[in-house]
């Protein structure tokens, strides 16, 4: 069952549509055939139901007014004999209301079908994305905390021994320090405490804007190292 629905996923609209119409025409003959004594109006609603799905609510609309147009004229070459000349228009009125209605209901939960796809496929990438940011910036982290870790230890040895560290040394552990605080915010913290991180795009500006900022305290540091 799901193969033949992926099947008509892939069909070609207008293979569906021409097939819907004919399959009409045929229930119409049909019905013509076994005569009005036996209800057939509910075999309409498969080709209605299939191009409404599959074509959209214009082409369900038109359908369903030529199913109602086509049993009309099976009914009256019947001989089908009333006792009022306008009921069998009442009655084709009637079911183009019910095919009508049928094919509204069927793009509307198609619609409702594909933007929950849609919703499903952007939250993933958006999780996706978000995972891959974690994971670069766990990487920069751990490298930047083995380096200030190196020049902490080397600070304190210094001090140790009595020996002048030069203060360029001390701000420069503190600016490793401020871009490890920067990593952790932008991809562990930000993305689970500010709603608007959650699109994809606002996050990764924040993380573009985050990174520009350590980036213009390491110039900042090389500056004063030049001057």
């Amino acid at each position: 069952m799901i193969n033949i629905l992926n099947l008509l996923d892939d069909t070609p609209k207008i293979v569906i549509i021409i097939a819907t119409f004919i399959g009409v025409l045929l229930l119409g003959l049909l019905d013509y055939m076994i005569g009005p004594e036996v209800a057939f109006s509910i075999f309409y609603l498969l080709p209605i139901s299939m191009i409404s799905w599959y074509a959209g609510k214009k082409y369900g609309f038109t359908l369903s007014a030529f199913s109602a147009a086509v049993w009309l004229i099976a009914d009256l070459a019947s001989g089908h004999i009333y006792t009022f000349g306008l009921i069998p228009i009442w009655n084709s009125i009637m079911r183009l209301g019910m095919f009508a209605l049928i094919s509204v209901l069927l793009t509307e939960l198609r619609r409702y079908l594909d933007e929950l796809h849609q919703r499903d496929l952007q939250l993933q990438k958006e999780a996706t994305i978000t995972q891959t940011s974690q994971k670069l910036s766990a990487v920069l982290a751990e490298n930047l905390t083995q380096q200030n870790a190196e020049i902490l230890k080397w600070i304190e040895v210094q001090k140790k021994e009595g020996r002048e560290v030069d203060p360029a040394v001390e701000r420069a552990s503190k600016i490793i320090g401020s871009s490890l605080h920067v990593l952790t915010e932008v991809s562990f913290v930000t993305p689970f405490t500010e709603r608007s991180s959650r699109d994809v795009d606002t996050h990764m500006q924040l993380l573009i804007d985050k990174l520009d900022r350590v980036q213009d305290s390491f110039e900042t540091y090389y500056n004063q190292e030049e001057d």
